[in-house]
């Protein structure tokens, strides 16, 4: 997918020692318009495993955020789909990423 101005539009949570959600960088919400939703393959609850061939498994939420914010353009994602999860966002803390 091809990130433009806007950014990716999407909320992450979890990451290494998140008391939240420790298992990984996941997908907490998905901003209308922006690229994940054009996109439209990604979903709440999806987690992200590897951004640009650079692994977000095992990273900080800092470090995760810090590795999607720094990507321009295309942008190359490498996920483990939980379509069927059950996520309460509203509980989760999470980053925004626009």
């Amino acid at each position: 997918m091809v990130k433009g101005h806007e950014g990716l539009g999407i909320q992450i949570t979890g990451g290494r020692g998140s008391k939240r959600s420790s298992h990984g960088i996941i997908i907490a919400h998905i901003e209308k318009g922006g690229a994940i939703h054009r996109d439209g393959r990604l979903h709440v609850g999806d987690e992200l495993l590897m951004v640009n061939g650079h692994s977000l498994v095992g990273l900080t939420h800092h470090e995760a955020v810090s590795v999607l914010r720094s990507t321009t353009g295309l942008v190359q994602l490498v996920v483990s789909s939980r379509v069927n999860a059950c996520l309460r966002t509203h509980k989760l803390t999470h980053t925004r990423l626009v």
